[in-house]
């Protein structure tokens, strides 16, 4: 649950390369003669909606699915499915030590980005939903926390629909687990719920695979 020297660098890394998107952005805009500034923040706001449902997804997949024995991302299915049985386990890692894994798998993903993509619209959108995605879990525990337990402006966010609120969070912590996914807004969640999207979805892999979600029992 510590902080280590490697988790700071990762952390580090994942930041610079989200900030040279914002810079390359605020340049791009400064220098465009065309419209690009609106179509920068309709990047940044698509972004911010896209990162919702990708973390959605995510979680889904890796609560449902796999075991700590799973190539690649067995520690990741291992903490979340731990996370049903201890949920405030997660507010008790220090900062830098929960945002660690999603700021290296940034880096990886947004550098390459930066080497072959050039354009303020597209460093927009990887702006914001990169940023997001550093701190998914940053968001996740503020959802875990009262309002006396978290800064107010995060408050006034989570009352503004801007992150994730504690309320609809805690639905997702009612067996079977298997509802309101999306952590970063929660935007998506109601559409998703409304829509059946993740049983669906279970149907479907089960159609295919002959695989059944954690949810189903």
């Amino acid at each position: 649950m510590l902080s280590t020297w490697s988790h700071r660098a990762w952390l580090a890394s994942g930041c610079t390369t989200v900030l040279l998107s914002l810079a390359r952005l605020v340049i791009g805009v400064t220098n465009s003669k065309d419209n690009n500034v609106w179509l920068a923040l309709v990047a940044c706001v698509v972004g911010y909606v896209v990162v919702d449902l990708v973390s959605g997804l995510y979680h889904w997949a890796v609560d449902n699915y796999g075991s700590a024995s799973t190539p690649i991302f067995g520690n990741q299915v291992k903490a979340f499915q731990l996370h049903h049985e201890l949920p405030m386990r997660i507010t008790k890692h220090e900062f830098v030590n929960r945002t660690h894994p999603f700021a290296s798998i940034v880096t990886f993903i947004v550098l390459p980005i930066h080497i072959f993509l050039d354009h303020p619209i597209i460093h927009g959108f990887v702006f914001v939903f990169f940023g997001c995605a550093i701190f998914a879990n940053q968001f996740h525990v503020w959802a875990h926390g009262t309002k006396n337990q978290i800064p107010p402006l995060v408050v006034a966010l989570q009352d503004l629909g801007v992150f994730l609120g504690h309320s609809q969070h805690n639905k997702h912590h009612r067996p079977p687990y298997k509802c309101n996914y999306c952590v970063i807004s929660g935007v998506w969640n109601p559409f998703l719920e409304r829509n059946n999207f993740f049983q669906a979805l279970e149907k479907l892999v089960f159609l295919k695979f002959g695989v059944k979600p954690n949810s189903w029992s």
